[in-house]
């Protein structure tokens, strides 16, 4: 069952102590249906993803796969296969050591740093999981 979409509450006979008290059974039934419509949709396609205990999405219902174009992920495994390039925002020398600093090291995280080597020279900076260790592009050749 698919989540209500563009349903409408109405309040006309619930929005004041003189409304009808008859005439708002029938708008607070129409309210329940499409609350239960709602629960119905649990974590059905087109419904609403209900968290588990620690606050995440269940493992259940991701998908296996993800493929946005040349982007292949699968949530389950860790696995992510890039068909094409990897474009990395440039990052500075200064915004990579705030990251170590406060203590963000992932192990294998790779960033693209735009003065990495002195004079504004760019380099890859690869985390070791304690510090980020840097690459220098100037000594590579020219792809031509």
């Amino acid at each position: 069952m698919a989540f209500p979409s563009g349903a409408t509450l109405n309040t006309a006979n619930l929005d004041s102590s003189a409304d009808d008290p008859s005439l708002a059974r029938a708008d607070l039934l129409d309210t329940v249906n499409k609350v239960q419509d709602i629960i119905d949709s649990e974590n059905s396609a087109d419904g609403v993803v209900v968290l588990d205990s620690s606050g995440a999405l269940p493992s259940g219902i991701l998908p296996t796969s993800f493929a946005p174009e040349a982007l292949s992920i699968g949530p389950i495994s860790g696995y992510v296969q890039i068909n094409d390039f990897l474009v990395l925002n440039p990052l500075t020398k200064t915004e990579i050591l705030a990251y170590q600093s406060l203590g963000f090291t992932p192990q294998g995280a790779v960033m693209y740093c735009s003065d990495a080597h002195g004079a504004g020279a760019p380099g890859l900076v690869i985390c070791d999981g304690t510090n980020y260790k840097s690459l220098a592009l100037s000594g590579l050749t020219t792809l031509s």
